[in-house]
């Protein structure tokens, strides 16, 4: 994965845009119903070093209700959390 991380860097640095890479979260943060962290990426030593910012969608599948939490950013603020109203063909900020 750390190989991967430092290729998708290069690459953007070299092309000057943006990536967004996505990854899966261990299941263990559902079953204990607390919101995901950085720690809870499979595989994640090569993306927690690299990520420039990491940001996690949180959806209560009950109530409708989601977030998008700003977990790590290097040139901003992190733990921001912004509330979310999903629909099934939209996304918009509240």
């Amino acid at each position: 994965m750390t190989r991967l991380m430092i290729t998708l860097t290069e690459l953007a640095k070299s092309k000057r845009f943006h990536i967004l890479a996505l990854s899966q979260i261990k299941r263990e943060a559902k079953q204990e119903r607390r919101k995901p962290r950085l720690i809870g990426l499979k595989s994640s030593g090569g993306i927690e070093e690299n990520v420039p910012l990491f940001c996690c969608l949180n959806r209560n599948i009950e109530t409708k209700e989601a977030t998008l939490d700003i977990v790590k950013s290097r040139s901003g603020q992190a733990g921001l959390t912004i509330p979310l109203n999903l629909q099934s063909w939209s996304v918009s900020l509240w």
